[in-house]
């Protein structure tokens, strides 16, 4: 699981652009991000390994003194400094508005790399489309009142990069999403839903089986739950909440 091949391939020109915004701002930065994703999925009807949600792109920091200036782009090549006059016309829509002074921004100069290994390379479609499968199928099995069930796995890996005047980082990363979700019907039909997250599959493939226990006992509770009588209530809150 390598860091962005795609990203890797801008590195030159990103510092193109900053030097030449470099020359209207007093601080210029760009991250550029490139996430992609993979979804396995199975449920009573049907299986896939699709793409999942992704992103891809570029943000550009620029501040005078006065005011940050930010532009997206979906993509950095060609004229490097047609792109960067192209970017300075149009920020000019919000000259005149009234700003505040603000601090400078630090850049310190600093290069730094960050990659956090994991098992990805491990398995194959297959096996992870397997496991989805069997998982499942555990579910179906646990109770004659599930209807329908589905497990979902959905790895990504994210590849970011910082360039500044002063300052070059990059980062490399991968994450796992695992659910598990059960069609229940006692009554009237309910929906709940365990997940097991972190950054190794293994971690994931382990622990999500043993969710199952607590999916029925869930769905069986909500499936007897009294609904809410609607009206004014209290309600107490953690201080991270409110």
């Amino acid at each position: 699981m390598p860091f962005s091949t795609y990203l890797e391939s801008k590195r030159a020109d990103l510092k193109k652009l900053v030097g030449y915004l470099g020359e209207r701002f007093g601080y210029v930065s760009i991250l550029g991000t490139d996430c992609k994703a993979t979804v396995y999925m199975a449920n009573k009807n049907a299986q896939s390994v699709r793409d999942g949600s992704g992103e891809c792109g570029f943000v550009v920091k620029m501040h005078d003194g006065k005011a940050f200036y930010e532009y997206s782009l979906s993509e950095i090549s060609g004229d490097i400094k047609a792109l960067a006059d192209k970017i300075l016309k149009e920020i000019k829509l919000a000259d005149g508005i009234l700003t505040v002074e603000g601090t400078a921004v630090k850049d310190e100069p600093l290069v730094k790399s960050f990659v956090r290994e994991s098992d990805f390379d491990n398995y194959t479609d297959e096996e992870l489309l397997a496991f989805c499968v069997k998982l499942k199928d555990d579910i179906l099995a646990k109770d004659q009142k599930v209807v329908n069930a589905a497990v979902m796995l959905q790895p990504y890996t994210v590849s970011k990069i910082f360039i500044s005047k002063n300052r070059e980082l990059d980062q490399h990363y991968g994450w796992v999403k695992g659910i598990c979700m059960a069609t229940y019907f006692d009554g009237k039909m309910v929906q709940p839903r365990e997940g097991r997250h972190y950054y190794l599959l293994s971690d994931v493939l382990e622990n999500l089986p043993n969710k199952i226990d607590k999916l029925l006992d869930k769905a069986r509770h909500l499936a007897k739950a009294t609904p809410i009588v609607p009206g004014v209530y209290d309600v107490i809150t953690d201080p991270s909440i409110s």
